[in-house]
């Protein structure tokens, strides 16, 4: 009986120097970008840069100014950026790239627990997905050099919510730490823009209905995680007499 040899393992040096070329050619095709028109700032983007700036001089926001919601995590993430580095436009620019690098990691390994098989093609899908998502092809790659507030935040948060949710799943909310991570995920994401809600509320309905009976081990965790990434967000709309429910 003839016996076919299976092929080949990469070995870890391989995968690293893979992962390695991966990640500099996005990062390159990103910073080609940056010299088109079509990678040009717009006020948006200059709102973030200006927010920074602001911070440095005193200013705390909670949110974005004048609508209610959006939260501007990017700005304070980049306000010590712009002390030590001046305020370039190009860090700026390329300041959603590591967003972007950790969505393609997280959704890669959401892809991965998600994969019963445990065949050779079906092993590689999430390191397809992930690289989809670094090398994500037209109009998406020019938007990926958008600093747009909480964009590239969202996605990152997105992704996590759903590899949480995953993992959640798996316990069938018999583990209060997924539980917490999940509730508090959650909330950051829905924090940083409500529109969100579309994206994480299918999660959070297949992990509720497949912990139904858990009340101590997912509900209340769930509950308590969402509300403490919400804390500075309900504390600023008591303030300001719910202006976040009040702007359409």
């Amino acid at each position: 009986m003839h016996m076919t040899t299976p092929a080949p393992r990469p070995t870890r040096a391989l995968r690293v120097i893979g992962l390695l070329a991966l990640a500099a050619l996005g990062l390159t095709a990103r910073i080609w970008l940056l010299g088109r028109s079509s990678a040009a700032m717009n006020s948006d983007e200059f709102f973030t840069g200006l927010q920074a700036m602001a911070i440095l001089e005193g200013d705390r926001p909670i949110i974005y100014r004048g609508i209610g919601y959006t939260a501007v995590i990017d700005s304070y993430l980049l306000a010590p950026i712009y002390w030590f580095a001046n305020a370039p436009i190009t860090v700026l620019k390329l300041f959603n790239a590591p967003w972007w690098a950790l969505t393609a990691i997280f959704s890669a390994l959401t892809v991965r627990r998600s994969i019963s098989n445990t065949d050779a093609e079906s092993s590689r899908l999430h390191m397809f997905v992930g690289s989809l998502i670094w090398l994500t092809p037209g109009a998406l790659l020019i938007v990926s050099t958008r600093s747009y507030e909480a964009y590239g935040l969202l996605l990152l948060s997105i992704a996590i919510t759903h590899y949480v949710a995953m993992r959640s799943i798996e316990a069938a909310g018999t583990d209060r730490r997924w539980s917490y991570a999940l509730g508090f995920a959650a909330g950051f994401t829905f924090f940083l823009h409500p529109m969100t809600l579309t994206a994480f509320v299918p999660m959070l309905i297949v992990t509720t209905l497949r912990a139904r009976r858990e009340v101590l081990t997912y509900r209340i965790p769930v509950t308590i995680g969402a509300v403490v990434a919400n804390l500075g967000f309900l504390v600023w709309n008591v303030k300001n007499n719910w202006l976040s429910v009040a702007v359409p």
